[in-house]
């Protein structure tokens, strides 16, 4: 299934683009504006990755950042991390597939 494509934010909690200082410093608005994120843009109990964060979202990228970084931030919210390594032999030719070119 194809991921949605991220537009730019506009926060559900807060409608305008400028925070007021501080606000990122509460864990409960990263959770917050996260949680939105994710039933927006993600997979429900899926922790986003930073490059589908950034596409938009860099405030809340860095709001993860400051508490701890993506692995913290999903444990801490009991969000799975998305398995994003390639598996063994990616982007390797089989030499069955060479005999066929």
């Amino acid at each position: 299934m194809p991921k949605k494509k991220v537009t730019p934010h506009k926060s559900k909690t807060n409608h305008s683009s400028q925070k007021p200082r501080g606000y990122w410093d509460d864990f409960a608005n990263v959770e917050t504006e996260l949680r939105a994120f994710i039933a927006e843009h993600g997979t429900d109990g899926i922790m986003p990755t930073v490059s589908e964060l950034d596409a938009g979202y860099s405030s809340l990228t860095y709001a993860i950042r400051k508490h701890g970084g993506i692995s913290t931030v999903a444990e801490r919210l009991s969000l799975k991390r998305p398995d994003t390594r390639k598996l063994k032999g990616y982007g390797r030719i089989s030499p069955r597939c060479k005999m066929n070119f």
